[in-house]
């Protein structure tokens, strides 16, 4: 693992004309290479991969209350916080900023004495269109439920919402690393005194969306109270988090059975003490344990989209535009109007123009990128 993380540094560094030994000592002094995606934990956020991108802030609370770079990357990738498959890309990200702005923005690199522009040769060419990313060449995929995923067992007595939460995801086919869920729930969500905070799942519902591809948010859906008729019709039809608010615990309903009793992956199958349900539920212990609220997603299967182009942070020093007028001279285009560029968000973070082909460009000067979609 080492020498393939360090190797594609080196790789990645030189053909940015970023000296190589320069770029592994501010990795080293960052996420190393010994791991995939080290995990850096701050009062102001949590960081990840051999460049630490930083994630807090907007969007990202349950880390910490400062944005970072990781916030910039997920946007344009669509690559979780701390995906172990996203750390070539982290890597590219983070060189492409250090040969955007230097390295600044590392603590690290101070730490062990690297100047802002240390070892970067800011005149040597290099094309960040001409690299295909990770995220890039990956075929779309499409998610898949599978109601027979096992039970995701809790160890903690308070945790059967995140557990919960775990088995939604997991039968849908996305990878949930328990400790980072965990920690993205509480205590914004759930605390070790009082279990989940909001019994009717408003929390679980937007962890869920958090999780699944942008336009899956719509098929996330809460039923503050639901009885066993509107239950029954949707068991199967994909995963449902179920909270039992006589017995205050979270389970799961995956499918109906052949006897009209549900499947119910249960994170506490011997609980409450004395009546269990097991992981079976029955009518009568829904109408036991009610009243009942639930958390629906509507699996039905669709293709899962490309990440769109994000919006990562960059310094105002950028000219907003050239990037545009760059990318339409090398597709034949030319500005569609006189106002050749459209600015977004406080700072010049990125820039967007219809040429006269109808095509729309993008420019992220953040990480010297440009994107082009044909017309309709």
């Amino acid at each position: 693992m080492t020498a393939e993380i360090e190797g594609f540094l080196r790789q990645s560094a030189a053909a940015r004309g970023i000296d190589p030994d320069t770029a592994i000592r501010v990795a080293r002094s960052e996420g190393g290479v010994d791991e995939y995606a080290l995990r850096g934990t701050f009062v102001t956020g949590s960081s990840w991969w051999a460049y630490q991108l930083h994630y807090g802030g907007p969007g990202y609370e349950q880390f910490g209350t400062v944005a970072g770079m990781g916030t910039g990357f997920s946007k344009l990738t669509g690559w979780h916080p701390g995906d172990e498959r996203a750390w070539r890309d982290a890597a590219r990200y983070g060189l492409n900023r250090a040969k955007a702005s230097g390295w600044g923005a590392w603590y690290g690199a101070a730490h062990v004495g690297v100047a802002q522009w240390e070892g970067i040769n800011t005149a040597h060419p290099w094309d960040a269109n001409a690299e295909v990313w990770d995220y890039e060449s990956q075929a779309p995929t499409a998610l898949t439920y599978n109601a027979q995923q096992p039970p995701e067992r809790q160890v903690q007595d308070w945790t059967c919402s995140i557990r919960s939460t775990a088995w939604c995801l997991k039968s849908l086919g996305l990878p949930v690393d328990i400790g980072a869920l965990q920690d993205e729930m509480v205590p914004r969500y759930v605390t070790p005194q009082l279990g989940l905070l909001d019994g009717r799942g408003y929390g679980i519902a937007e962890v869920l969306k958090a999780h699944l591809p942008a336009d899956w948010a719509g098929r996330v859906a809460v039923a503050e109270r639901v009885d066993w008729a509107g239950l029954y019709d949707r068991a199967g039809l994909g995963p449902i988090a179920l909270g039992l608010h006589g017995a205050y615990h979270w389970l799961n309903v995956a499918q109906l059975l052949d006897d009209g009793t549900l499947s119910a992956p249960n994170p506490a199958p011997k609980y409450p003490q004395g009546t269990p349900i097991g992981d079976i539920l029955t009518r009568d212990e829904f109408e036991h344990f009610g009243p009942v609220s639930a958390v629906f997603v509507d699996a039905a299967v669709v293709p899962v989209p490309g990440p769109e182009p994000g919006l990562p942070p960059v310094s105002p020093e950028y000219v907003v535009g050239q990037g545009l007028l760059d990318a339409m001279a090398a597709h034949g285009d030319e500005p569609g109007s006189s106002e050749i560029f459209m600015k977004r968000g406080t700072t010049d973070e990125w820039s967007e123009a219809l040429g006269a082909s109808g095509a729309r460009y993008l420019w992220l000067p953040s990480v010297g990128r440009s994107f082009v979609y044909p017309p309709a």
